[in-house]
């Protein structure tokens, strides 16, 4: 979520953290992809990522640049985005969704 909202008592802040906690905790060749969203939504890598050490810096670096500016909050198209995901053969699809629960 980098919707407007996120500027309040540094929940940006604190959402970044733990985004990059869970990052840095998934397993080893796992695959992910990172979708930011306020009034637009931007995925990373638009078909997923494999999890190793580059990839690893490379999202840490993407999301460490995030700031809430993206206006209101709209959940449902990237969260359309990421249900509509096709996984490679072999992946679960595991969805977190960070919010400050103003959700529209």
């Amino acid at each position: 979520d980098r919707s407007g909202s996120m500027r309040k008592e540094s929940r940006i802040k604190t959402t970044v953290e733990a985004l990059k906690l869970f990052l840095q905790s998934l397993p080893p060749g796992s695959m992910f992809d990172i979708i930011s969203y306020g009034t637009i939504f931007k995925s990373f890598s638009e078909t997923g990522l494999v999890y190793n050490d580059e990839t690893l810096k490379l999202a840490i670096e993407h999301v460490s640049a995030f700031k809430a500016d993206m206006q209101t909050n709209n959940e449902v198209g990237p969260l359309q985005f990421a249900f509509n995901m096709i996984m490679q053969e072999g992946f679960e699809k595991i969805i977190f969704f960070l919010t400050d629960g103003g959700c529209g």
